[in-house]
């Protein structure tokens, strides 16, 4: 999400919904300050979203480290890390070390939905459950090692979750269509 800090609304609104973050932090020591507010701003979002900083998932990546005279690695941690959370050194213009933080936040967030009371609602019949509800219940069923079944969705409708139905063969085109092209069927 935008690290600017007149994004921060943007970045709440992102924020709801999400099941974990990866907070991407700039090397450069010109970019400290921005850093400590866009990891603040994160904290008070979490806050107001009914969230504990100190237990949300989160995987830090520690970007922008091939340009020459970045801040070592020990002084980000010290500014930006004092939770301890799992830290990856990256170059996202390259997309070095980026999956690596990915599979550790989504690695987290399994095991916070393991955690979740079985008491959390699920949308009634006909009611259409919102996109982390249904990741929520593939996640656990993954992580229980049972089948991840998601109801098929009406006539015309799409959904990512189920795979798209082949489509029906066409008829055969009308029998006078078919003459003089050495075509048969059957």
């Amino acid at each position: 999400m935008p690290g600017q800090i007149f994004y921060e609304a943007t970045r709440k609104l992102v924020l709801n919904g999400a099941d974990g973050v990866v907070f991407v932090a700039d090397s450069q020591a010109a970019a400290m300050d921005a850093n400590l507010e866009s990891l603040a701003s994160l904290n008070r979002n979490l806050v107001d979203l009914g969230h504990d900083p100190a237990t949300f998932p989160l995987a830090i990546q520690w970007n922008k480290r091939d340009i020459p005279g970045v801040l070592k690695v020990e002084a980000l941690r010290a500014a930006l890390n004092a939770r301890g959370a799992p830290e990856f050194e990256t170059v996202a213009s390259r997309g070095e070390g980026t999956m690596d933080a990915l599979k550790e936040v989504m690695r987290q967030v399994i095991l916070a939905l393991r955690g979740r009371p079985a008491a959390r609602p699920e949308p009634g019949p006909g009611a259409v459950g919102g996109f982390g509800s249904v990741l929520e219940r593939r996640i656990s069923a993954a992580a229980e090692g049972r089948p991840a079944l998601t109801p098929e969705p009406g006539p015309g409708a799409f959904s990512p979750f189920v795979p798209a139905r082949p489509a029906a063969a066409p008829p055969p085109p009308p029998a006078a269509a078919q003459a003089g092209r050495g075509l048969s069927f059957a």
